[in-house]
């Protein structure tokens, strides 16, 4: 995998994760997590170069606010990563989802973060690098 694909997995990832957080956290509701989804899907691809996925996310940031962070914590080194069971069943919740967006299985995600939502911690349907 070359540099360009590992930062864009890496965007892509940081994009579902405050996709399902601000589903979560109510502070987006269904309809508006679908149209953002819809065109997430329909355009990072387009992405080729550094530049041309910069121009997504600046895009995005300017269509939904969320968004905003990705072009600060973008350039962030990452620090280590936490190891405790809440997080390490957070990150299983964005794997999954994101891998649903990426199958263009918009409703199955969105029941994979509404389900996570209802017991966070304890959510038997979540499966390490699958879908549900």
């Amino acid at each position: 995998m070359d540099s360009f694909q590992a930062y864009k997995d890496k965007v892509e990832m940081r994009i579902a994760g405050i996709l399902s957080d601000c589903l979560a956290k109510k502070i987006i509701n269904i309809d508006e997590s679908d149209e953002m989804a819809t065109y997430i899907l329909e355009n990072i691809d387009l992405a080729k170069t550094n530049d041309e996925l910069l121009a997504f996310v600046n895009n995005l940031s300017a269509k939904w606010s969320i968004f905003n962070a990705i072009l600060t914590a973008s350039d962030q080194p990452e620090t280590s990563l936490p190891t405790n069971q809440v997080q390490e069943k957070t990150d299983q919740i964005v794997n999954t989802t994101e891998n649903l967006i990426r199958e263009n299985k918009l409703d199955e995600a969105l029941q994979v973060v509404k389900t996570s939502t209802e017991n966070p911690v304890e959510n038997p349907q979540i499966k390490v690098g699958g879908a549900t």
